[in-house]
C-alpha cells in the first residue's frame, strides 16, 4: 500500500494517515481497535467450522493433512480436497473457503501459477503453500505471489499447522482492515471542503495537497508540489512566517491566522491549523486552512454599520431591543422610543427583569410568553402581536419580531428584536373585521346563490345558498370546477355574456340554465356587476343567482292544475249531455227488455242494447270522476278494510306472476269517503301497475298515519296542513320519464298501445282523490318503478259498513209525482217509466210550467222530480219556492253533474237527495219509493 501511495505525486502516502487519524480523536491501533478487524477475530475464534480447500494431487499428502487437521480439534475445520488445477480454480471461484492450503507442486500446473490466478482473481481468504522440497527461496517466491505462509510437507505437525492457519486469518484480516482504513482516511483528506495539505517541515516544500486547495487557490496540483508554503504568504509576512516555524512543537497546534496568496494575486485570510507527522522518512505538517476573509469584511462592515443602525434604531417609530435568551428575556438595550410610547425610561425598562412580562395584558400574556419559551427551546424567530399595558394603564397593541443571535460557535446568546406599535392599525382591523362579518352574515345566510368569478371561469367564492343550489358538498369542491365546462349547458353561452358585458359595469339580469353535480338542470337569474382591474380590463364578476327552477315548477304546476280544471270542466259538460242520452237509451231497452220474455231474440237485442249503455256510463262515470263532478256517498271508513276486501279481486285483476305485498299500519286512522270510489281508485293503480310490469314483479301497498305541515306541502300548492292517511301503492315495472309524469292524469292520455286502454284509469283516480278532499303524488324513475302516494285527511268518524240492497222486485206505488225535466225524451222516459209502477205523473218541461202545476193542482203532490240544471229556473231554485206553498212535497233531484250551491265541492249534505244520470228504471222506482215511504 505504501508503495502505491508514493506512485501518486501530491497525494498522501497511506502511512501518513495514522497521525491524521489522530488528529480525529481515533487513537486506537489499527488492528485492535478497529471494529471490522475484532469480528473477523471473533470469527475465527468462533464455533463456526473453519472451511478449508486443499488443492493437492497426492492422495497420501490429503490424508496426511486430514489427520493433522483432525488432530487439532474435531469438528474445528471442515477439510474440501481438489486434486487438479481446472477443478481448483472453478471451486475458487465461488469464494466459499477461509483458508485455501495449495500443494507447490501439481501434475498439470505449478502450484505458483495457481496462486498467482488467485490473486488476479481478487481471491480474499489466505493461501498457505504446502511442498515437499526445501529448497532455498522457495518460500520467498511463494511469499511474493501472495501467500500467508510456505510449509515443507514431512515436517509438519498439527500444531504448526494450526499456528499457520490462525496466522494466515488473522493477517489476512488484519491486511483487509488497514486497508480500509486507511481509505477512508484518504477520502477524508481528498474530500474535505477545506483546503488541506502536507508540506516537508525542512525544506517547507508542499509533499501533498487536496482538491479544495487545488480549488480555492487556483494553483494546479504540479504547481503546489513545485512550491514552498512561503510562496503563497506575502514577501512581508514571510519573516513572522519563519519565526513561528521556529516555535512549533510536535502535537496540536492551536488555530493561527495567517494571510495568504492566490494565483489572481488577491490576499486572503486564514486561520491555520496544523499537526505533526512522519511523510515516508521526513518529517512533516498536516495543515487545515480555513479562509475567513469574507467573515473578516463581514465584522469590520458590522463595525462600520453599527453606528449607522444605532443612529437609526434610536429614531424609528418603534421599540428596538436586545434581551438575553433567558427565562425573563433580560433586555441589554431598549430603544428610547419605549419612554415615548409606554412612558418607560430606558433605564428603568432595563434594571427590572419581569417588566415585560408584568405589562403585557392578561389576555395576550400566556399566548406570548409561551411563544417566548418556544423560541428559547426551538431557536426560531420570535413573532407575535400582543397587548402591553402603559404606565398609565392603557392597553396599546404590538407587533414584536425577533430573530436569535449566535455566536461563532453558533450558539444562541441573544435575541434582537422591533416592537411596533400596532394599535391604531388594529382599531382599523376591527372595525373592518366587524363590517366583514355582518358582510358574511348576510352572504352565508342569503336565499340567493352569491358567488365572485374569474374571467378564465372558476368560482373564487361562493355562499352556502349556491354551494346548495348546484348540489355540490362542499365551497372548495365547488371552486374546483370549470365554469364553462362543468356548469353551463352550453359552453359557449358564458362567452357571449362575457363579451356582451365587457362593455358595461352591470348586468341588470339574464336568465341562464346551468347544470348541477347530479346533472339536472336548474334555471336561474343572473345580476351583479363586473369587477374590473386597475388598467380597467374584466377580472371578473360579482353575482346573485336567482334559482328559477322552483317557481318554474310551481307556475307549471298551477298551469297543470289549471288545464286540469279546464279540461274536468270539458270531461263533466261531455259526461252531463253524454248521460241525458244514455238516461233514454238505457232506459228504453230496460223497457223494452221488459215487454219481451227471455227466449224472444228482440229481448236479447234490447240487452245488448243495456250492455253498451252500461260500457259507455263506465265511460262517462270516470270523466266524471277526473271532473269531480261525480256525487259521492262519503262514509267513515276504514281504509285497511277496504283494501283486505279488494284483495282477492285484485289477485284475479294482476295475475299469479306478480306479488302483492301488504303492510299495512294497524294504527291508521279512518278517512271519509265513498267506498266504493276508494276501491276504484286502488283496482286503477293496481291495474295499471301490473301493465308496467309484464314479466311481472312486485305490487306493495302500504298505509299510514303522516301529518303535512308548511314544510312538507311545498310539494303541492294547495295541500292544507293537518292529519292524513297515506296509501302507497308501488311497483317495479318500468317506471316513467318526467315528461310522462307530467301528462298521467290527463284525460285519454296513454302510453299504452292502441286498443289497450282508454287513458282515463289515472284521471278517474286523481278526480277521486281531489273530489275525496285528498292529494296525490307520484315518483318514478326509468327502469326502477313507480310509487303513487294518496293522501286522504284523517277523521275521528267511527267506520260504517254501506247495507246492500237485496230489493229485486220493481217498486210501485200510487202517489202523484210532478218531474220537470227540460230534456225532452229523458222526460219522457221518466214519466214513462214511474206510470209503469202505477204513479200518477205530471210532466213540465221549465220550472214555471212546474210552479204552474203547483199553483193550480188541486191535489197533493207527493214527489217533485227535477233537474238540476236547466234553462230559467234551476232545480234547486225550483225546489225552494215550492216548497213555501207545498212544505210537505218531497224532492228528488237528477243531473249528469251539479255545479251549484246545492252541493258543496260534489258531497251531499243531509236532508238533499239525489240520483245520478244515467239510472236504470229500477233505480229509479227505488228511489221514489224509499222517498215517499220515509
Amino acid at each position: 500500500m505504501a508503495s502505491q501511495g508514493n506512485s501518486t505525486r501530491g497525494r498522501v502516502p497511506d502511512r501518513i494517515f495514522a497521525p491524521f487519524q489522530r488528529l480525529h480523536e481515533r487513537s486506537e491501533s489499527v488492528l485492535d481497535g478497529n471494529p471490522s478487524v475484532a469480528m473477523r477475530k471473533s470469527e475465527i475464534m468462533s464455533d463456526r467450522p473453519l472451511k478449508i480447500l486443499l488443492v493437492e494431487d497426492n492422495e497420501d499428502d490429503y490424508i496426511i493433512t486430514r489427520d493433522l487437521l483432525s488432530e487439532i480439534g474435531d469438528g474445528r475445520f471442515r477439510l474440501e480436497w481438489v486434486e487438479s488445477y481446472d477443478t481448483a480454480i472453478e471451486t475458487m471461484k465461488r469464494c466459499e473457503h477461509d483458508v485455501y492450503l495449495v500443494d507447490y507442486y501439481l501434475v498439470a500446473r505449478d502450484g505458483l501459477d495457481l496462486l498467482r490466478q488467485m490473486m488476479r482473481d481478487c481471491l480474499r481468504s489466505p493461501v498457505i503453500m504446502l511442498t515437499g522440497q526445501d529448497r532455498p527461496g522457495l518460500d520467498v517466491e511463494a511469499l511474493k505471489a501472495g501467500a500467508s505462509d510456505y510449509l515443507v510437507k514431512g515436517s509438519i505437525d498439527a500444531l504448526m499447522l494450526d499456528r499457520s492457519i490462525r496466522y494466515a486469518c488473522e493477517r489476512k484480516n488484519a491486511e483487509r482492515a488497514l486497508r480500509e482504513s486507511e481509505e477512508r482516511y484518504r477520502r477524508l483528506f481528498d474530500n474535505n471542503p477545506q483546503p488541506m495539505w502536507v508540506f516537508d517541515f525542512e525544506t517547507l516544500r508542499f509533499l501533498a495537497v487536496n482538491e479544495a486547495a487545488i480549488c480555492h487557490y487556483g494553483y494546479s496540483r504540479e504547481e503546489f508540489l513545485q512550491m514552498t508554503i512561503k510562496d503563497i504568504r506575502p514577501a512581508e509576512d514571510v519573516p513572522l512566517l519563519m519565526e513561528n516555524l521556529s516555535r512549533i512543537s510536535s502535537g496540536l497546534d492551536p488555530a493561527d491566522r495567517w494571510r495568504h496568496l492566490k494565483t489572481d494575486g488577491s490576499i486572503i485570510d486564514v486561520e491555520i491549523t496544523s499537526h505533526h507527522l512522519i511523510f515516508g522518512d521526513r518529517e512533516a505538517r498536516l495543515v487545515l486552512a480555513n479562509d475567513i476573509t469574507e467573515r473578516l469584511r463581514a465584522e469590520d462592515a458590522l463595525r462600520q454599520a453599527e453606528s449607522k443602525y444605532r443612529l437609526l434604531v434610536e429614531h424609528i417609530p418603534a421599540i428596538a431591543y436586545t434581551a438575553m435568551m433567558d427565562e425573563f428575556g433580560t433586555n441589554v438595550y431598549v430603544s428610547p422610543q419605549i419612554e415615548k410610547t409606554l412612558g418607560f425610561s430606558q433605564s428603568e425598562w432595563m434594571a427590572e427583569k419581569t417588566l415585560w412580562r408584568r405589562q403585557i395584558h392578561p389576555d395576550d400574556r400566556q399566548s406570548a410568553i409561551s411563544l417566548f419559551n418556544k423560541t428559547l427551546f426551538d431557536q426560531e424567530p420570535f413573532v407575535c402581536e400582543y397587548r402591553l399595558i402603559d404606565r398609565e394603564g392603557k392597553a396599546k397593541w404590538f407587533h414584536d419580531e425577533a430573530v436569535v443571535v449566535r455566536d461563532e460557535a453558533g450558539q444562541a446568546v441573544m435575541l434582537q428584536g422591533v416592537a411596533l406599535d400596532i394599535t391604531k392599525r388594529k382599531q382599523t382591523e376591527e372595525a373592518l373585521a366587524r363590517a366583514e362579518r355582518r358582510y358574511r352574515s348576510i352572504i352565508q345566510n342569503a336565499a340567493y346563490g352569491i358567488f365572485l368569478s374569474s374571467i378564465d371561469g372558476r368560482f373564487l367564492e361562493v355562499n352556502p345558498a349556491l354551494v346548495c343550489m348546484l348540489g355540490y358538498d362542499s365551497a372548495e369542491e365547488l371552486m374546483r370546477v370549470d365554469i364553462a365546462r362543468d356548469i353551463y349547458t352550453r359552453p359557449e353561452e358564458r362567452e357571449r355574456l362575457i363579451e356582451s358585458y365587457s362593455r358595461s359595469n352591470r348586468i341588470d339580469g339574464i336568465e341562464v340554465e346551468w347544470k348541477r353535480k347530479d346533472g339536472k338542470l336548474v334555471a336561474l337569474w343572473l345580476s351583479g356587476q363586473v369587477v374590473r382591474g386597475e388598467q380597467g380590463a374584466v377580472e371578473g364578476f360579482e353575482m346573485i343567482a336567482e334559482n328559477l327552477t322552483e317557481r318554474r315548477a310551481l307556475e307549471e304546476q298551477l298551469r297543470q292544475s289549471q288545464k286540469m280544471d279546464a279540461i274536468g270542466k270539458l270531461a263533466g259538460g261531455v259526461a252531463h249531455d253524454f248521460n241525458n242520452l244514455l238516461t233514454v237509451i238505457n232506459g228504453y231497452a230496460d223497457l223494452l227488455a221488459g215487454l219481451h220474455i227471455k227466449s224472444d231474440p228482440r229481448r236479447q237485442h234490447a240487452q245488448e242494447i243495456k250492455k253498451a249503455g252500461a260500457r259507455a256510463s263506465s265511460l262517462t262515470t270516470q270523466l266524471l270522476a277526473f271532473s269531480r263532478k261525480q256525487m259521492l256517498q262519503p262514509v267513515a271508513l276504514d281504509l285497511n278494510a277496504v283494501i283486505t276486501d279488494s284483495l282477492k279481486m285484485l289477485r284475479r285483476l294482476i295475475g299469479e306472476d306478480i306479488e302483492v305485498i301488504v303492510s299495512l299500519d294497524a294504527d291508521a286512522g279512518q278517512i271519509k269517503a265513498d267506498p266504493t270510489q276508494i276501491e276504484q281508485v286502488i283496482v286503477n293503480l293496481a291495474v295499471n301497475a301490473r301493465d308496467a310490469m309484464p314479466d311481472g314483479g312486485k305490487l306493495t301497498i302500504e298505509t299510514s298515519n303522516v301529518e303535512i305541515d308548511e314544510s312538507s306541502a311545498h310539494w303541492n300548492i294547495d295541500a292544507p296542513s293537518g292529519p292524513y292517511v297515506m296509501m302507497a301503492i308501488s311497483d317495479t315495472g318500468a317506471g316513467m320519464d318526467e315528461e310522462t309524469m307530467r301528462c298521467i292524469f290527463e284525460p285519454f292520455f296513454t302510453t299504452k298501445e292502441r286498443g289497450r286502454g282508454t287513458g282515463l284509469g289515472l284521471s278517474t283516480v286523481y278526480g277521486i282523490v281531489k273530489q275525496s278532499g285528498g292529494h296525490i303524488s307520484v315518483y318514478s324513475e326509468k327502469g326502477l318503478g313507480t310509487t303513487f302516494k294518496i293522501y286522504l285527511p284523517r277523521v275521528d268518524d267511527r267506520a260504517e259498513r254501506k247495507s246492500e240492497d237485496e230489493q229485486e222486485e220493481m217498486p210501485r206505488g200510487t202517489e202523484t209525482i210532478l218531474v220537470v225535466e227540460d230534456e225532452r225524451m229523458v222526460r219522457e222516459l221518466i214519466c214513462r217509466m214511474l206510470r209503469g209502477c202505477g204513479y200518477t205523473v205530471l210532466e213540465a218541461a221549465t220550472g214555471e210550467q212546474a210552479l204552474e202545476f203547483c199553483h193550480n193542482h188541486d191535489r197533493q203532490i207527493h214527489l217533485l222530480i227535477t233537474d238540476v240544471v236547466m234553462p230559467q229556473i234551476s232545480g234547486p231554485a225550483l225546489a225552494e219556492r215550492v216548497k213555501a206553498f207545498r212544505p210537505q212535497m218531497k224532492r228528488l233531484f237528477i243531473s249528469g253533474y251539479t255545479d251549484n250551491a246545492l252541493i258543496n265541492d260534489a258531497v251531499l249534505e243531509g236532508g238533499v237527495e239525489f240520483l245520478q244520470k244515467p239510472f236504470s228504471p229500477l233505480d229509479l222506482a227505488r228511489k221514489a219509493r224509499q222517498l215517499m215511504d220515509h
